[in-house]
């Protein structure tokens, strides 16, 4: 089972590095057919109910760069330290790509189009294809090739992964190009002699970093529909374009980062002892620091520009609608972790069944789920156990946007996806609360004060876009700290502040105090003290003012072409709760973001 061979890799990459700091490295064999069965098995073609229609196994395997970083940073060595870096910076799993040099010093004779098809021989023996990365001119001596796999097969022979992986049991080079060879370009097969290194050589188009160094030529310059609308809030906010890397490397490195609003100060993790005599490094508020910008800063901003990607390609009739940057998205979302047919993937009549389960990933599927079990608002009668129910909304979302990508209903489809980002913030604020809520009394102070001042850098550019002031007030809650630098615990009145300059922007954010809850005490069956959901705005004022409220959100004709095309296609799902009457909801609770998805 291929998601099992993942797993386990993770769990024997782990074992590498405990026995390597034992100084029993020798003694550490991975088996490589491990590995080659890791990515040879097909990936499945339908994932929670969702059918790509491109293949999006880079995409989906960018959760395996960050589970190994994620492994690294919990050992917490400082050679760990590095070699997550090293991960984040470098990548290993995902957009495998080649740099040869021609043997032949007067370089090319013709120039070549990105785009071009290589064609060679790998160290297994077999024909491994790619194409050209960039347009090159006559005399270029560097050929950057991209390796294409056949879709979702990751066999033996057809697997390179290099990158900054360690070197010992986790590379996998039987698929990349042999050290010295020809390599056949273009249609014409023009033969060129070549060589590289095989290890030091073969890198990686996408990583973690370069989700956010990218940003400034994807996201705020680029011809087509830039300034991208989220990523627009995030740089009006930090005033770069490279904000999330600029947090994750001073998390890496213990500095100070330079933004214009919302700095973080990660030299207090040097923590001194002995009267100050000792410096010793919380290595638990580094990595939480690390771990979760990684994933709610970089990965998170990169799933909303695939999505916008696809929607501004539906308005051009020159081209096909840009459906591989949606399957992108929905790629990114879950990852490549946690697939098991068994469980979600079953179809009746064409139609997925109900998923019952949560994610066990690392991507912000995952977190959305897990974190529904704080917040009742999982997908269940008792509102802790199973999927999210912003889980549920996304996935069915990223359904018909596809769907509506393909026949071209393009409003509609932009519809979806608006909503969609809306519910996309809501985990970063139950995040957000929630260990806001756990300085009130942590034992670990600095820990809890990581994770929050996290969090808290990817929710305050979409609540300074809203509020200004707000933002400022979450802002300096969640900075706080005492004199000499030490954390310090924060207080219920603390909280609720924070709560309250949440709560007072849920209609500019497009959600509900149903879609964010409230913290749940299992163990008390009841809410925190504290911590209960705000008012349910449409209990008090009924359905006319809740058509309303979408009128103001979507526009009018937007919003009544759109419930007349779904009453149409899938009809009205009415369900009563006390005096509730819900009209396109996918759950019994009122929401704008799941009136549409």
């Amino acid at each position: 089972d291929v998601e099992t061979d993942k797993k386990l890799l993770l769990l024997l990459n782990e074992f590498y590095h405990w026995a390597t700091m034992t100084m029993a490295a020798a003694a550490v064999i991975i088996s490589l057919s491990l590995i080659l069965k890791l990515v040879s098995s097909a990936n499945p073609t339908e994932m929670w109910g969702y059918r790509p229609k491109t293949d999006v196994t880079d995409f989906l395997e960018l959760d395996l760069d960050k589970a190994s970083m994620d492994i690294e940073l919990r050992i917490a060595a400082v050679d760990n330290y590095e070699s997550a870096y090293g991960l984040y910076a470098e990548g290993g799993f995902s957009h495998s790509y080649a740099e040869i040099t021609l043997s032949d010093p007067q370089g090319l004779r013709i120039p070549l189009d990105k785009g071009t098809s290589v064609e060679g021989t790998s160290n297994s023996g077999q024909t491994v294809n790619g194409e050209v990365m960039r347009d090159l001119d006559i005399g270029e001596v560097t050929i950057p090739v991209r390796y294409k796999y056949p879709p979702y097969d990751r066999g033996d022979a057809t697997t390179c992964v290099v990158g900054s992986l360690p070197s010992i049991g986790i590379q996998v080079i039987n698929g990349c190009l042999i050290e010295s060879g020809t390599a056949l370009f273009g249609i014409g097969k023009e033969p060129y002699q070549y060589y590289y290194n095989v290890l030091r050589d073969n890198n990686n188009e996408m990583t973690m970093k370069k989700l956010s160094s990218m940003t400034e030529d994807l996201m705020l310059v680029c011809e087509n529909g830039c300034p991208h609308s989220m990523f627009y809030k995030y740089f009006k906010y930090y005033k770069v374009p490279d904000y999330s890397d600029r947090w994750v490397t001073a998390a890496f490195n213990l500095t100070n980062t330079v933004l214009y609003r919302g700095n973080a100060n990660f030299t207090r993790y040097i923590e001194k002892k002995d009267g100050g005599n000792n410096r010793v490094i919380n290595k638990d508020a580094q990595t939480q620091a690390i771990k979760i910008a990684t994933l709610c800063l970089n990965i998170w901003m990169y799933i909303t520009y695939k999505m916008d990607l696809a929607m501004n390609s539906c308005d051009d009739p020159s081209g096909e609608p840009d459906i591989a940057s949606w399957d992108a998205a929905f790629a990114l979302f879950t990852g490549s972790l946690d697939h098991v047919k068994e469980d979600h993937n079953e179809t009746v009549s064409g139609n997925p069944t109900k998923i019952t389960r949560k994610a066990k990933g690392h991507m912000f599927h995952s977190l959305t789920d897990e974190l529904c079990t704080s917040f009742r608002t999982c997908d269940s009668e008792n509102g802790v156990e199973g999927p999210s129910t912003i889980t549920v909304a996304l996935l069915r979302g990223f359904r018909l946007g596809q769907e509506f990508l393909t026949t071209r209903e393009c409003q509609v489809a932009k519809d979806v996806q608006r909503v969609m980002q809306n519910a996309m913030v809501v985990p970063l604020l139950q995040a957000l609360l929630l260990h806001t809520y756990e300085r009130i009394a942590a034992t670990k102070v600095l820990w809890s004060e990581a994770k929050s001042t996290a969090y808290a850098a990817a929710v305050l550019p979409v609540l300074h876009a809203c509020s200004e002031s707000d933002a400022q007030v979450v802002h300096d809650i969640v900075s706080q700290h005492e004199p000499d630098g030490s954390s310090r615990l924060l207080t219920l009145k603390d909280f609720q502040s924070v709560k309250k300059a949440l709560e007072r922007n849920y209609e500019c954010l497009g959600i509900t105090c149903v879609d964010v809850g409230g913290l749940w005490d299992q163990s008390r069956a009841t809410y925190m003290d504290g911590a209960t959901p705000c008012h349910l705005y449409l209990n008090k004022v009924g359905k006319k003012s809740f058509a309303l409220a979408l009128l103001g959100v979507f526009g009018a004709l937007s919003l009544m072409f759109l419930v007349v095309f779904l009453v149409k296609r899938w009809g009205i799902r009415k369900k009563q709760k006390d005096t509730e009457v819900v009209p396109l909801t996918i759950q019994s609770s009122p929401s704008n973001l799941r009136n549409i998805v």
